[in-house]
Parts: structure tokens; C-alpha cells; sequence
């Protein structure tokens, strides 16, 4: 399980706004652009999924592979964590 430090969770109060990379059925990778709305813990970052076609598909390859990457970035500096989404 990936672990966000002090740092991270700076990031991404800062900027909220970050990319979730799934993989679909066929080992192709897909990107959605993705507004954090809180963190939950240390190993948990909450975001809505909102009724449109390239979040639906994330959340469909989520259902069928949950390895994830995702990435914030600030200004200076930016973050990828790796781990399994839900």
C-alpha cells in the first residue's frame, strides 16, 4: 500500500488537481484528469468521479485491474504514488 508523506499531502492540498493513470482490458493505459476533495489518511485520497465518459472508463478498468499511478504536481516539485484503487 502506498504511503503519502507530509510533502504529498502538501502537494496536494495546494494544487488538487492531478492525473489517475488505469490500464483497460487490453493493457492500454488511460488517463483522467482528477480533482482531489480530501485526504483521508495516510494511504487514502478521495475524489469524486463525475459523469463523464473518461472518468466512468477509469473507474470500469479500476473494477477490472486496480493498479493505479497517480500524480500531483506543484509548481516546483510533484509527486507519483503507487497502489491500488477502489
Amino acid at each position: 500500500m502506498a504511503t503519502l508523506t507530509d510533502e504529498m499531502k502538501d502537494i496536494i492540498h495546494k494544487n488538487h488537481a492531478g492525473l489517475i493513470a488505469t490500464v483497460d482490458e487490453f493493457g492500454n493505459p488511460d488517463l483522467v484528469h482528477i480533482h482531489a476533495t480530501d485526504i483521508v489518511s495516510d494511504d487514502t485520497v478521495l475524489w469524486p468521479i463525475v459523469d463523464n465518459p473518461t472518468a466512468v472508463k477509469g473507474m470500469e478498468n479500476l473494477k477490472k485491474n486496480p493498479n493505479v499511478t497517480v500524480c500531483y504536481h506543484g509548481s516546483k516539485c510533484g509527486s507519483a504514488i503507487w497502489g491500488k484503487g477502489a
